[in-house]
């Protein structure tokens, strides 16, 4: 709370009760505001005997105009002061909690001080709560309200609360958290600064999701805290601002996941789940000859839990092809991840089941290989086909202009695709200004959309076409030399045969 977050009520300022009121952010104005008004007040606490009212209270009670007893919570006289003394017991937590007051108490201030005379709060009623405060010896306590030197008068209200020791309670992986469940007082901040402690094992690495599947609005500033007997807090924050995500913790242990803030008089109920994240299925292939993963019953092709992985290791002894084509998955995968890593633990590419198919790649480095599939928080769960299709060195060929190519023709091999992501490359020699006229003869529609581009020696692309769609037709070749023909590769995951021919343009024929 900022000085302010206050509402009007008549002539009363009432709390709001379910803000962020209580929060312990000592606001440099309103400190500034009590050390040049009250510096005196510091040191003494003290007035003219018909100045000052005192009153017996007990943690608990609440004080307002007149309450518990006459005179209560009302400032009559300028320069008053009321004093409340209350048992206190060394180590003992309350909360005080400022519950409305009037209007024109710009310049008001309470203290807290313990039986020595040493003060463990101090604020303006404009600022802030004093909050959870810790008893430091145990006797007399004093609340002290106002200050000799002001001419403020009205009433206000505050409580003194007790706040009880953490509730603690043993929790499972995969156990749900609601109020009263999966024990009495689980689920629910009772009393201000209240918190609760759920304590559950973990061993070395394990991977598990925190999802907080409700709370009240009054809790949105409540704070939730992972903490290690060993390491203190390890993560933080407002309720109101978590998203679910992925916890790794590399050391084993008992951990504490606490819900409540000391400094936050807010009450209310909460539901949350810890969901344990299997260790990965680690499976070993060969991509030497075409392989399929699906579901086999031995943990291949299945995301069986949120944010669970497989893990597909493969080593290669020289570079080479390969072509990756995800052939089916259940439509919960959509947000699944695909990721590969080289040897040197470089990702090769990384995207998700809905994206395109990572179709050809090249894996230049000789080492082993890691695929991964899943792990991420929205991966969803269900089956899932991939093809792993080893695909030859491009197959080359010397093609002369006017030669017509198709199947294994010029060349054993030429005119056919015959694995996944494979490329028919063909070379051919042109002269400067040379006009050319390109067709395509047949298709096969296994095929699909199969492209083929032709390229010149700098790299240009003069053409970049779907094989089964238009003819690329009359082509002129202006800066002349070597020429590719480049059939299939990419991206496609079509095979079967085509057949085309390069066409030799001829100047035009003079008729007198």
């Amino acid at each position: 709370m900022d000085c302010q977050n206050f509402q009007r009520n008549g002539n009363m300022v009432r709390i709001p009760q379910e803000s962020s009121f209580g929060k312990r952010q000592h606001l440099s104005v309103c400190f500034l505001f009590v050390l040049l008004y009250c510096m005196s007040f510091l040191f003494v606490v003290e007035s003219h005997a018909q100045n000052v009212d005192t009153f017996e209270i007990s943690v608990g009670q609440t004080i307002g105009a007149d309450q518990p007893v006459l005179g209560s919570g009302h400032i009559e006289e300028e320069g008053g002061q009321d004093i409340y003394l209350f048992e206190g017991k060394a180590g003992q937590t309350v909360f005080l909690e400022m519950l409305a007051h009037e209007v024109s108490f710009r310049q008001m201030i309470w203290t807290v001080t313990g039986p020595d005379g040493k003060i463990l709060a101090l604020e303006c009623f404009r600022c802030q709560d004093p909050g959870y405060i810790k008893l430091t010896r145990t006797g007399k306590h004093q609340i002290v309200v106002g200050n000799t030197s002001l001419t403020e008068t009205g009433v206000y209200s505050f409580s003194l609360l007790h706040v009880p020791e953490p509730d603690v309670f043993q929790l499972q992986f995969g156990v749900s958290v609601s109020p009263d469940s999966p024990a009495i007082g689980a689920g629910r901040i009772e009393s201000p600064g209240a918190s609760d402690k759920y304590q559950f094992e973990v061993q070395e690495g394990q991977r598990f999701i925190f999802r907080l599947l409700s709370f009240n609005s009054s809790l949105d500033s409540v704070n939730w805290r992972l903490q290690s007997p060993t390491l203190g807090t390890l993560y933080f924050g407002d309720l109101i601002q978590y998203q679910p995500r992925i916890f790794t913790l590399e050391t084993s242990g008992v951990f504490d996941l606490i819900i409540g803030d000391k400094n936050n008089p807010a009450t209310g109920e909460y539901e949350f789940v810890l969901e344990s994240i299997p260790p990965p299925d680690e499976i070993h292939l060969s991509v030497k000859d075409p392989i399929e993963i699906f579901n086999d019953g031995n943990g291949a092709g299945l995301i069986q839990s949120s944010a669970a992985q497989d893990v597909y290791h493969w080593t290669m002894d020289a570079p080479g092809w390969i072509f990756l084509d995800l052939k089916e998955a259940d439509k919960r995968l959509q947000f699944a991840q695909w990721e590969l890593y080289g040897p040197s633990n470089q990702k090769i590419f990384s995207k998700f089941f809905f994206s395109d198919d990572p179709g050809l790649i090249f894996l230049e480095d000789v080492g082993d290989y890691r695929m991964i599939i899943g792990g991420n928080l929205n991966s969803g769960t269900g089956d899932y086909r991939i093809h792993i299709q080893p695909v030859p060195s491009r197959e080359v060929f010397d093609l002369t202009i006017g030669e017509e190519v198709k199947s294994n023709q010029p060349e054993e091999g030429a005119g056919i695709i015959s694995v996944p992501g494979a490329q028919d490359v063909y070379h051919f020699h042109a002269e400067p200004g040379q006009e050319i006229f390109v067709e395509v003869l047949q298709s096969e529609r296994s095929l699909g959309f199969l492209t083929w581009q032709l390229v010149d020696d700098s790299g240009t692309v003069l053409f970049d076409e779907c094989l089964r769609c238009l003819n690329p037709g009359k082509i002129t070749l202006q800066k002349g030399g070597d020429y590719q023909l480049l059939v299939g590769g990419f991206q496609h995951a079509g095979t079967g045969a085509y057949s085309f021919h390069v066409w030799d343009v001829p100047e035009p024929q003079a008729f007198e």
